[in-house]
This record gives structure tokens, C-alpha cells and sequence, in this order.
């Protein structure tokens, strides 16, 4: 069976339960729709397990992204002893107020062989994943395609297009799933996967006062945790 399921945010007990609940095994497949740090209090137990999965495909998230970018210039400036600029400090300081000091504080505590080894993992994210089931041609990613033209193909897009504004969510010859959902303000314990016209949003709100929500694509079913 192929699964989809975002935004986990550092919530490692609850993707714990939801494979418990699924009864996810070596012959299954799961993409995880980004944004899987920040907010929750287990970054590093969610990354760690990931990155040695064979069959769990994690497309980047904006979180993801930055908490990348701020750590692994945090890295640097510790091997090289340097003093970070007046940029990096009011970005480190906005990320860590947006949900990143959690992501942070973990990632400090581990040893240098971990922190490479979680750097590697989040620098190699994807932008996009595609996969076909029963016959689907799906795309899934974490928001979608700001400024899309039908018939461009997705990989000559910038990674900024996968994160702007307004993104473009319906894509023909595809199935979309994405994570990113604009049709809520908060979430709540009741907060379901939301279906769109040509797409699925997956995010429910794990860690922010929602649910982890995850859509079988063989079928369409829903499993919420």
C-alpha cells in the first residue's frame, strides 16, 4: 500500500501511532509531504528514523528548508569560530520564535557524527515526488507550484515556486497531494484531510492543536491519529 501524510512537526509519538494503526510494513510506501520539524517536541527522534528508511520518501517543507539552512550555518560557524552577522542573527531569531528552538536545542544536544548525518538528510530533500498507483499519475508535494504554466514540467521550476504564495495546486496530467492547506485559520482535534477540486490537502495540524492525518492512495482512505 502507498501512504501520504505532512507535517508531522517533531511529533514523534504520534508517527508512531499512525504506523501502529496502519500496520506499515517493508513492503509498504509512505511520503511524507514536508515540514517535519519545528513546534513539536521530538525533531531529532522523527528525523533520525527517517533518514535510514528505505521506503519513506520525504519531499522538503518550508520548515524543513530553513531549519537546514539556519542550522548548517550555525555548524559553520563553530568549525570556523566566526561571528555571525546581524542577517543571520535576526534570521536565527525569527525562525526560533516561528516554532525552531525546539529543533534547535535537539539538534545541538547530539553528537557531530548525528548533527552531519541529520544536515545530510535534510539537505537532500526533494522538492517534488511523483509515484503512480492503480493507474494514478500522483505529484506530491509540499504546497505546490507558485506561478505554474501548464506543460512546464516540474523540475524546470526554481525551489522558490514550490514555496510562494498563491500556489498553483491543481496540475493536469497529475493527482496532487499536498500538505500545505489555506482553507482553515486553526486547527482543532476535529480537523480532517481536506479535498480540493483536482488536489488533497493532507495537513490536520500535529502539534498545533489538530491531528496527524494521513490518505492512502490506493484507495482514498483516511487514518487519523
Amino acid at each position: 500500500m502507498t501512504y501520504a501524510v505532512s507535517n508531522l512537526h517533531g511529533c514523534y509519538s504520534l508517527w508512531c501511532r499512525l504506523l501502529k494503526l496502519i500496520d506499515f510494513g517493508k513492503n509498504d510506501i509512505m511520503f511524507i509531504l514536508g515540514d517535519s520539524v519545528d513546534i513539536g517536541d521530538e525533531p531529532m527522534e522523527l528525523l533520525s528514523e527517517l533518514s535510514y528508511a528505505d521506503n519513506i520518501w520525504h519531499v522538503a517543507g518550508k520548515h524543513d528548508r530553513t531549519a537546514f539552512r539556519m542550522l548548517s550555518e550555525y555548524s559553520k560557524l563553530l568549525e570556523t569560530h566566526a561571528s555571525p552577522d546581524g542577517q543571520f542573527l535576526r534570521e536565527m531569531q525569527q525562525w526560533l520564535s516561528d516554532g525552531g528552538k525546539v529543533t534547535f536545542d535537539s539538534f545541538i544536544a547530539l553528537d557531530p557524527d548525528a548533527r552531519e548525518g541529520i544536515l545530510e538528510y535534510l539537505g537532500d530533500l526533494p522538492l517534488f515526488e511523483e509515484t503512480k498507483v492503480g493507474g494514478d499519475h500522483f505529484i506530491l508535494m509540499n504546497k505546490g507550484i507558485t506561478g505554474f504554466v501548464p506543460g512546464t514540467d516540474p523540475d524546470d521550476y526554481p525551489p522558490e515556486a514550490f514555496f510562494g504564495d498563491r500556489p498553483v495546486r491543481t496540475l493536469k496530467g497529475f493527482r496532487s497531494v499536498v500538505g500545505a492547506r489555506d482553507d482553515i485559520s486553526s486547527f482543532s482535534p476535529e480537523t480532517s484531510v481536506f479535498r480540493g477540486e483536482g488536489f488533497i490537502a493532507i495537513d490536520c495540524g500535529a502539534g498545533r492543536g489538530g491531528r496527524l492525518g494521513c490518505v492512502r492512495l490506493d484507495d482514498g482512505r483516511e487514518f487519523y491519529v
